[in-house]
């Protein structure tokens, strides 16, 4: 090959090579689901409020409401739907409420600190008027000590119950002062400065310090941030115990600086900073008590005189205070100042002997349901967990309808709803088509009303329309119905379509051959056809010739593609055949034709097989004993056709599992039982000639024993790990869960997932690999083994194309090793904003035009206001303009807007977000200050995708031509006797026929 040859063919595949990225580039990404949604008023306003309201942004409940419910509308797919999750935004605010406990056993709640109410008449239900100390457990329980007594209320206050009437047994001794850890162990210091420590919620006591002190009184006790306990005598010594009480050191020999020798309460902050309480003054200690500053010498200030009784600091950090006249006072600043918030919260019935507070939530409970009629008569609403996003388990009708319930433990707060979305794909598949006539490869002797014949089905029952193509036009086939033609003679294609009223389709096609006066001939049988069995195969075909001489057929039958026979005693216009014994094998067959005058002609070739032997089947599980009722089965199938599998599972002579059919080439299922017993499983698999094997094995269940046996199923589980497969029992490994992954379009970014080997084996080989959308964003390199015991995190890197439509993408990611699968299923999210739509950017100059739509079908308000910036690769920006302009409410509007990029050179980022929300944006990217890109514009429409194509097309068609002309002059045309040689895949090669 000479070497301008060498740099012509070179040039070829170069412009190829550019033809195709442009289109990949051009291509548009993924489709996101179909999704309804409740956003604003007028969505919500077609549901149903009972005690809730909108308020302007969202669903909340009604004045005066602590419950209420949210209906929607019945949401109508238009079809059966698969219903496939439910995403909303949602608030669920928790309210601190205030507790107190007065002298005479009345308590007292409040959500502001301000408006008190009684919540309780005489705790003690008349066993004495009084209390010691009032504290709270992380389960928000509440503990009030009264002498020698311990009382506890599971229901915010309402009901309460003596745990412990004797907290020191064989001791006279009153409990004095009382605290709790984080680990809700409570403590409690007696008269004889006796330590008491109990560590199930005050049931029993055990004394871990017999006189902890220098016996002057205990008079305040709390902890610190290490959970040290911290208590002040009434000589104002400090002392503090790290080890739970049991001993304890003197930090401080007179907190107060001799300004009285007490201690009226002592509390702390979430920081583990001191705060005790001295009649009017405040002291505060940042070091567990070892030093301490005077932080108000009068927290009720002027004329008041009454001293301080006790002191708390809630969940905010806010100090609060209840004195001799149960006045509330409040401190947001750590007790530099104070505020009185309410006066003599319990009409004078006695001091405040204890103040706490529980943090209580407002919730949001969701329920779903699918419906067969629009009215959703006959189906009942189904919880699902709270938390957004949910996938759905509902049947998959066509309506759709959701209620959420409203609570709130006081009026003054509530759950909000601002938006939910509906995530659904239309139960829907493609139409099928089959195109008979013209068939592939055909050659024709006819040019007037060829047939051209067809079928169309749909699952669906929604075909609606059908047409074909000839020549680059589209002819429409009324009612799909078959039709005759007439044409050219010559080389033909033909392409045939049909499609969906939900936009599915489905195409077929043909290449063929007229030539006026040829033989015509079509292949009847076999076409992609099975035998299990070689005897006898016929072959059917019908040639039509008004002088028709004879037929021959040729194939590869012995492994040569040549004639196999001949028939001179062919009849014109009805079926003939030709017959053969083949062993087993694919096939090629055709039939070629001639007449009187030497006219010839062939069809294309059609396929068949020939396979004898039945498939092969390997049954490894289910076998033996096993632990769970959810059970697996593993299988290998091998057989040289397509095959079909399904499996059955009878107890004795019942029929636990009907027949189920799987995926072979899955080589493993899992069911569940529904009883412990023996089993059979009976497994089955035929191939596409008709040949068939079965297996089977006996097991066991007894789920009363707690062995981790193989044979779980694939899916999550709870407690922080997926679950594990062990196709032979050999290992066994935690993996973390992912979840869901919030990443932006174009973003590069590590993640790990960690995987504990928790059996006795090593683990070999173990390497992370993802299946599903992600396959092509994700990936790992390591390859690590894993000893028992050991945690090893698998890094891998994550990195999402710049053009991703904005949406939810799952995947399967996969820890394999030597012995054993872990599988787990990850969703990435992509967010964006969906409002704009790019449809060019062009540098002319120093000037940036931009065009873009604004879909303001969703969107409330008179004018909207777009931010419209450009970053450079590392992030920073460039300049930035806003384009504010009226709306409308006929769904597009069309923006052009210029930005100045002035001398900018390279690659560039432009940004679109709605000025009001700036973190949901949309980004494409642009290479500015290329002389030879003057102008250039990225497209995102149709219209301008296809003149691109066109464009290109074009140029590569030119440049293809004039190598072909440059290069067809210096070579000598070969000619070919009979063109449809040319067509033929294999040489022919049959005696002549006269």
């Amino acid at each position: 090959m000479e070497k301008r040859d060498v740099l012509r063919y070179f040039l070829i595949g170069a412009i190829g090579v550019v033809l195709i990225s442009i289109l990949l580039v051009l291509s548009g990404g993924p489709t996101g689901f179909a999704i309804f949604g409740d956003d604003e008023q007028t969505e919500f306003d077609l549901g149903t409020y009972s005690n809730v309201e909108w308020n302007g942004s969202a669903v909340v409940l009604s004045s005066a409401q602590t419950s209420g419910t949210y209906t929607s509308q019945v949401f109508d797919a238009s079809n059966d739907a698969v219903w496939n999750n439910l995403t909303w935004v949602s608030g669920e605010p928790n309210i601190e409420i205030l507790f107190a406990v007065d002298g005479v056993a009345d308590i007292w709640n409040s959500a502001d600190g301000i408006s008190w109410s009684l919540a309780k008449d005489d705790y003690t239900g008349a066993e004495g008027n009084g209390a010691t100390y009032l504290i709270k457990n992380s389960s928000n329980d509440l503990f009030i000590l009264y002498n020698q007594d311990l009382w506890q209320s599971t229901d915010s206050g309402v009901n309460w119950v003596k745990v412990n009437d004797d907290i020191n047994p064989g001791a006279s001794n009153s409990g004095k002062v009382m605290t709790i850890d984080s680990n809700d162990n409570i403590y409690i210091i007696d008269g004889a400065e006796r330590v008491l420590k109990s560590t199930d919620s005050g049931i029993s006591f055990i004394a871990v310090n017999d006189s902890m002190g220098d016996g002057n009184d205990i008079g305040g006790l709390t902890i610190d941030s290490s959970d040290n306990l911290i208590a002040i005598d009434n000589s104002a010594d400090v002392f503090k115990s790290i080890d739970s009480g049991v001993t304890w050191t003197k930090v401080n020999d007179d907190y107060n600086g001799g300004m009285g020798n007490a201690v009226s309460d002592l509390t702390s902050n979430s920081s583990g900073d001191l705060f005790a309480l001295h009649n009017q003054d405040i002291w505060y200690s940042p070091d567990s008590g070892s030093t301490w500053i005077l932080v108000n010498d009068d927290y009720n200030a002027g004329g008041d005189s009454n001293s301080g009784q006790v002191i708390y600091v809630d969940s905010n950090d806010y100090i609060y205070i209840a004195d001799g006249s149960e006045d509330i006072y409040q401190s947001t600043d750590s007790g530099v100042s104070f505020s009185r918030l309410a006066e003599n919260i319990n009409g004078a019935s006695g001091n405040i002997f204890g103040l706490t507070s529980i943090s209580q939530l407002t919730t949001l409970d969701v329920q779903t349901r699918s419906c067969n009629d629009d009215a959703c008569s006959d189906e009942s609403f189904v919880d699902i967990t709270d938390t957004s996003p949910q996938d759905l388990s509902v049947d998959n009708n066509r309506y759709f309808q959701y209620k959420i319930d409203f609570t709130s433990p006081d009026s003054s707060i509530s759950p909000s709803l601002t938006s939910i979305d509906i995530n659904y794909d239309l139960v829907n598949t493609a139409p099928s088509l089959n195109l008979v006539n013209p068939q592939e490869g055909a050659s024709y002797g006819y040019n007037e009303s060829l047939a051209l014949d067809f079928s169309v089905s749909d699952a669906d029952d929604n075909i609606d329309s059908c047409w074909y193509n000839f020549g680059g036009k589209n002819i429409t086939l009324v009612s799909c119905a078959n039709i005759t033609f007439d044409i050219a003679e010559g080389s033909h294609d033909l392409n045939i379509y049909v499609n969906d009223s939900l936009g599915l389709s489905a195409s077929d096609s043909a290449s063929f051959s007229v030539a006026v006066g040829s033989p015509s001939i079509v292949l009847n049988s076999p076409i992609e056809e099975y035998f299990n069995s070689g005897l006898n195969i016929v072959f059917n075909y019908t040639p039509t010739d008004n002088d028709l001489d004879s037929c021959w057929l040729l194939g590869n039958f012995t492994g040569i593609y040549s004639v196999n026979q001949t028939d001179t005693s062919v009849t014109s216009g009805e079926v003939n055949s030709f017959s053969l014994n083949l062993s087993d094998g694919e096939y090629l067959w055709n039939i070629g034709c001639n007449d009187s005058v030497g006219n010839e002609a062939e069809n294309g070739n059609k396929t068949f097989y020939i396979d004898t032997i039945n498939p092969s089947i390997s049954l490894t599980q289910p076998t033996g004993a096993k632990t769970s009722r959810t059970v697996s089965a593993t299988w290998s199938v091998s057989d040289s056709s397509p095959v079909n599998c399904l499996y059955n599972v009878y107890q004795g002579a019942s029929l636990e599992i009907v027949n189920t059919s799987v995926n072979c080439s899955d080589n493993s299922a899992s069911f569940d039982v529904s009883s412990d017993s023996d089993f059979v499983f009976n497994f089955y698999v035929n191939d596409s000639a008709g040949n068939s094997d079965s297996a089977n094995s006996s097991f066991s269940v007894d789920s009363s024993t707690s062995s981790n046996e193989g044979g779980s199923p694939s899916g999550g589980s709870p407690g922080g790990s997926s679950s594990f497969i062990l196709p032979n029992k050999t290992g066994k490994m935690d993996v973390s869960l992912i979840g869901e992954i919030i990443v932006h379009e174009g973003e590069n970014k590590n993640l790990s997932v960690n995987v504990k080997n928790t059996g006795r084996f090593f683990l070999n080989k173990c390497k992370l690999s993802i299946k599903g959308d992600l396959n092509n964003w994700i990936y790992s390199n390591i390859l690590e083994g894993i000893a028992p015991g050991e945690n090893l995190d698998f890094i891998f890197n994550i990195n999402v194309p710049e053009s991703i439509q904005p949406g939810d993408y799952s995947g399967e990611l996969e820890v394999k090793c030597d012995e054993g699968i872990n599988v787990q299923e990850i969703v990435v999210s992509i967010p964006g904003f969906s409002g704009v739509k790019i449809n060019e950017l062009v540098q002319e100059g120093k000037t940036l035009t931009i065009n873009y739509n604004f879909d303001n079908s969703n969107f409330i308000g008179d004018f909207v206001l777009i931010d419209i910036w450009i970053v450079d690769e590392a992030g920073i920006e460039i300049n930035r303009i806003q384009d504010e302009f009226e709306i409308n409410k006929d769904g597009l509007i069309e923006r052009v807007v210029e930005l100045d990029v002035g001398g900018l050179s390279g690659v560039y980022y432009v940004y679109f977000a709605l000025s009001s929300d700036l973190e949901e944006s949309i980004k494409q990217s642009i290479l500015l200050g290329n002389k030879g890109l003057t102008g250039f514009a990225i497209l995102d429409n149709t219209r301008n995708k296809v003149m691109v194509y066109a464009v290109f097309l074009i140029l590569i068609g030119a440049v293809v031509f004039l190598i072909w002309r440059r290069h067809g002059k210096k070579e000598h045309k070969s000619k070919v006797k009979h063109p449809w040689l040319l067509r033929n895949p294999k040489k022919r090669l049959r005696k002549k026929h006269k």
